[in-house]
C-alpha cells in the first residue's frame, strides 16, 4: 500500500503545470497519506536523523519565518516542510534500491502517458516544426520544455536500472522501450542540457558503475563500434543536419554564440543579487524568492537560485550534500559489484541532476516528479550511507541497501 501511495503521489506531479495548485496539493496529501500509513503499520524503522535531512529542515523552517514577512511564499515554504516530513517516514520505511524501483515505475508511467496524450506533439515537434514564434519544443501536459527534459532525462535513467536489474524478460524490453522514448522525448522539448547531463551521466555510468558489467565485455563493445560506425558512415550528414535544426544550434537566440541562450547574463544578475544584499547572502529570501515574479528575472540555475532562497550558509550546504552524493555512492560498493548492487545509477543518476541543474533551477522543489525523486533519494541515500558506515561497508546485506532486484539476483 505504502509503495502505491509513493507512486501515486509522484507521478501526480506530472500534471501540476496542467492541473495547478490542487494537483501539486492532492500529490503532497497522497504522500502524506503514504507516511501515515507507514507509521500506523510500524513499517518506519528507528533511524537516526542524518545531517541532510537536519540541513533540509533548517532550510524549510527559516524559510517559513521569513515567509510571514511576505504572504507570497507562504504557500511554498509549507508544501516543502510537509513533504520533507512526509518523505523522512517514506525513506525509513523502504530501502533506497525499493525506491530507486518505484522511481522506474513512475518514470514508465509518465512515459505510458505521455505517449496517449502527447502523441501528435511529439511527432510533431520531431519533424522540425517551426511557428511563429520559432521552433515549436515539445510542452507534455503543459511542463516546460526544459522541465519535461528534467523528468525524461532522470527517469530514462532509473528505467535503464530495472531493466539491468530484473530478471524478466518483458520488463527489461518494456524498460529499454521507456528509456528509448524518454531519449526522444528530450529531443522534441529541445531541452539540450538534458542532454548534456545524459552524457555526462552516461560517462560517469559506463566507467565507473558498468566496469565489470558484461555489456562492456570485448565482444560488446566491438559489435556496439560497428553498428556505430555503419550509421556514421552512410547519415552522418543527415543526422548532423537534423540535429543543428532540432536543437537550434545556428540559432541567434539559442545557438553557440547566444551566451548560453541568455543565461550568462541572467547568472551574472542573479549573482549581482546574491552578493548586493547581505540579508540575502546570510539567511536568502526564503523558498520561491527568487522567482521572476518576485525579482524580476529568471535565475536560470538551481545553485543561484538556492543560494538566494537559503543564504550562503544553508544554500552552501544543500548544494555540497548534492554534489558529493554521486561521489559517495560510488564509494560504497567496491568497483566490481557496483554492477549488480541496489545503488546501481544512483551515482549516475544524481550526476545527471547536478550537470541538469546548472542550467534550469528545478532541482530543489516538490512540484514535478523529477525533482521529488531527486530529493527523496538524496535523503534516502543519507541513511544508507549512515547505515552502511555504523554496520560496515562490505555488506550489501544491509537492510537498508537491500533491493528486491538485487536480492533475488543475489540469490540466483
Amino acid at each position: 500500500m505504502i509503495e502505491a501511495l509513493v507512486v501515486a503521489g509522484v507521478y501526480l506531479t506530472l500534471y501540476a503545470n496542467k492541473g495547478g495548485a490542487v494537483v501539486q496539493v492532492a500529490a503532497l496529501l497522497v504522500l502524506l497519506c503514504a507516511a501515515i500509513y507507514a507509521v500506523l503499520t510500524r513499517r518506519m524503522k528507528p533511524i537516526a536523523t542524518s545531517v541532510t535531512e537536519i540541513v533540509m529542515y533548517v532550510a524549510g523552517s527559516v524559510s517559513i519565518i521569513q515567509s510571514m514577512f511576505n504572504d507570497d511564499l507562504m504557500a511554498s515554504s509549507i508544501a516543502f516542510v510537509l513533504g520533507l516530513i512526509s518523505m523522512s517516514v517514506i525513506c525509513r520505511s523502504l530501502p533506497l534500491g525499493r525506491l530507486l524501483d518505484l522511481g522506474a515505475a513512475i518514470a514508465f508511467l509518465n512515459v505510458i502517458t505521455t505517449l496517449a496524450i502527447e502523441r501528435s506533439n511529439v511527432v510533431r515537434s520531431l519533424s522540425v516544426s517551426v511557428g511563429a514564434n520559432g521552433l515549436e519544443r515539445f510542452t507534455p501536459l503543459e511542463n516546460h520544455p526544459d522541465l519535461s527534459g528534467f523528468i525524461f532525462g532522470s527517469g530514462a535513467i532509473l528505467l535503464l536500472r530495472c531493466a539491468l536489474l530484473t530478471d524478466r524478460r518483458a520488463v527489461r524490453i518494456g524498460c529499454i522501450s521507456a528509456a528509448l522514448a524518454s531519449w526522444l522525448f528530450i529531443l522534441a522539448a529541445s531541452a539540450r542540457s538534458s542532454l548534456i547531463a545524459t552524457g555526462v551521466a552516461a560517462f560517469v555510468a559506463l566507467l565507473f558503475e558498468l566496469r565489470h558489467h558484461k555489456i562492456l565485455s570485448l565482444k560488446w563493445l566491438s559489435v556496439e563500434f560497428l553498428i556505430g560506425a555503419i550509421a556514421g558512415a552512410f547519415l552522418w550528414e543527415k543526422i548532423a543536419k537534423y540535429l543543428t535544426a532540432m536543437l537550434e544550434l545556428d540559432s541567434g537566440t539559442r545557438g553557440v554564440g547566444s551566451g548560453g541562450s541568455g543565461r550568462f547574463g541572467y547568472w551574472a544578475r542573479g549573482l549581482h543579487a546574491f552578493v548586493s544584499d547581505p540579508m540575502i547572502f546570510a539567511l536568502g529570501g526564503g523558498f520561491r524568492s527568487s522567482g521572476s515574479d518576485q525579482i524580476g528575472f529568471s535565475t536560470e540555475s538551481s545553485y543561484i537560485t538556492i543560494l538566494l532562497d537559503n543564504g550562503i550558509f544553508i544554500g552552501g550546504m544543500i548544494i555540497l550534500l548534492f554534489w558529493s552524493a554521486p561521489l559517495r555512492g560510488l564509494l560504497m560498493n567496491p568497483a566490481r559489484a557496483r554492477h549488480t548492487s541496489p545503488l546501481l545509477f544512483f551515482s549516475s543518476f544524481m550526476t545527471f541532476a547536478i550537470v541538469e541543474s546548472t542550467f534550469n533551477r528545478y532541482l530543489l522543489a516538490v512540484g514535478n516528479p523529477a525533482s521529488l525523486m531527486t530529493l527523496l533519494l538524496l535523503m534516502s541515500f543519507s541513511f544508507a550511507a549512515a547505515s552502511a558506515w555504523e554496520t560496515a561497508p562490505a555488506q550489501p546485506e544491509n537492510w537498508y541497501l537491500a533491493g528486491v532486484n538485487a536480492t533475488k539476483r543475489e540469490q540466483t
